[in-house]
């Protein structure tokens, strides 16, 4: 039996200040927000936390873990009764206060600390519930009794963060190892704090595990300026999509995030130039994924498309024999053709001028626009829109979920420029040889110009090129400077 002492304010749950029959003083909280269950099934419950609370669990000890220690009845409701440590549920820190980034990182440090404790003396944790997060009166986290708190999370919704149905759940489901099922929950939750956003959003877990498996999610640093690369790389690679390319255990993680963090504090503030161009890669990055749902939804125009691009291609080819590039085209003239194909999104052309393994999603994107410029042609005698439904499924995409919108916000273009291709431009491009053999290196200044809709953008561009001989002919083989710093066309998270 317990004496009550005060009663506490902490929301949603109830909750009082009691003392056992020696004078010790504990916190007791409510076991649900509202009634709870009734019936057969509040009585399986109540059974299922008396066993564990009752069981000969191993002991855990971190100053930051805490136990429930009794299930008992306080004015006909049941309440959990734990140590007295003054703590509000993480949902309501969240609802008033947004924490620092360092106040985020050293929670997750936290918390990889307790889970790895918990898996060295036998407690098997795949999975984070935001129902066990609480919040002390200095900012540090806690952990209560996860073994419990999965029982009773569904009863205390407003304590779970407003993450949809499953995020929490790693994608290989009840199968595979819980360290790397626990690894990947964390990271969804570092997500969640360090972007205000879910990484998957859905109506239904069926939803949410559909995308898990099919897309990846945008890199968090997309998403928010504060967020270093390191960082943003860090929370992908505990949310790999497949276990073996996450670390391989709770100290491995803690050990790089505290790596991480040590160089935070020197990383430099980020200029109005990089916040710009991260708002171009962010909405990049939704143009590629529409491309991929214009694909997929519409398989059978997709088909149609397809064919009709590829055999266009295949009718160029064979009507003009002859390459543009030939063996006696110079190494200026070479370089010159590869800022053509971006301005004409000339595929061909491109894989011409430079070596196909060293383009990765520049490739790609003058593939895409050149299926899109070749489908407007297409379009005029169907009624399809091929670039409308990709622009709708950017639009419909998740525009809303990138946060921090001023420094995604471009500077408005002082002048519009359009290329041929009507979706890229190569304007203003000067040449200089910096080097003739046995390599020549040409060093290039232009200004990249976007006029993809929802995503104009003008930047000016610094490249370095080193070009080889390749079966006679001169080809770009190394590229240097902003086309590969920038990232300006690899913007999917990596492939695992």
């Amino acid at each position: 039996m317990y004496k009550l002492v005060t009663r506490n304010e902490t929301k949603p749950l109830d909750s009082y200040k009691v003392q056992d029959e020696e004078g010790e003083t504990f916190i007791a909280e409510a076991l649900f927000e509202g009634d709870g269950p009734s019936g057969r099934q509040a009585t399986s419950l109540i059974e299922s936390i008396r066993g564990v609370i009752d069981e000969e669990r191993p002991s855990l000890n971190h100053g930051r873990y805490l136990r429930y220690l009794d299930l008992t009845t306080i004015e006909g409701k049941y309440f959990l009764v734990r140590d007295q440590v003054e703590l509000e549920p993480i949902s309501n820190y969240l609802g008033r206060k947004d924490p620092a980034l360092h106040k985020t990182t050293d929670w997750i440090c936290t918390m990889l600390e307790i889970f790895g404790a918990a898996g060295e003396v036998g407690l098997q944790w795949n999975k984070i519930y935001p129902q066990s997060i609480w919040i002390d009166e200095e900012e540090k986290l806690y952990i209560i009794d996860p073994d419990v708190t999965k029982f009773i999370s569904s009863y205390r919704s407003s304590m779970g963060l407003s993450l949809p149905p499953g995020e929490l759940e790693a994608p290989e489901g009840e199968q595979g190892d819980a360290t790397k099922k626990g690894l990947y929950s964390i990271g969804v939750l570092f997500y969640y704090l360090l972007t205000g956003t879910p990484p998957f959003k859905g109506d239904s877990k069926d939803e949410v595990i559909t995308k898990k498996e099919t897309f990846p999610p945008a890199k968090p640093h997309l998403l928010k300026g504060r967020i270093t690369t390191p960082l943003s790389s860090y929370t992908m690679g505990l949310m790999a999509k497949k276990p073996d390319k996450r670390p391989p255990g709770f100290s491995k993680a803690l050990g790089k995030l505290k790596e991480i963090k040590a160089l935070e504090s020197s990383s430099p503030q980020r200029s109005p130039a990089r916040n710009r161009l991260r708002a171009f890669r962010l909405k990049l990055f939704y143009l590629l994924r529409g491309t991929r749902l214009f694909f997929r939804d519409y398989r059978r125009i997709a088909i149609y498309l397809t064919i009709l691009v590829g055999g266009l291609i295949a009718l160029s080819l064979l009507l003009s024999p002859q390459p543009t590039i030939t063996q006696s085209t110079s190494p200026r003239a070479v370089v010159e053709y590869f800022y053509q194909s971006l301005d004409t999104a000339d595929p061909v052309l491109m894989e011409e001028a430079a070596s196909a393994d060293k383009l990765g999603q520049l490739q790609r994107l003058i593939l895409n626009l050149h299926v899109i410029k070749k489908a407007n042609k297409y379009r005029q005698l169907h009624t399809i829109n091929p670039e409308r439904l990709l622009r709708d499924r950017v639009e419909a995409s998740s525009l809303e979920e990138r946060g921090d919108e001023k420094s995604q916000e471009s500077s408005p273009l002082e002048e519009t420029i359009t290329g041929e291709n009507g979706f890229l431009s190569i304007v203003n491009l000067k040449l200089t040889q910096l080097r003739t053999s046995p390599k020549p290196l040409f060093k290039t200044t232009y200004r990249f110009i976007s006029n993809i809709p929802r995503l104009k953008v003008k930047l000016q561009m610094e490249d370095w090129l080193t070009l080889t001989k390749v079966k006679g002919k001169w080809k770009i083989t190394h590229f240097n400077g902003d086309i590969v710093s920038k990232d300006l066309f690899r913007v999917n998270p990596r492939k695992d």
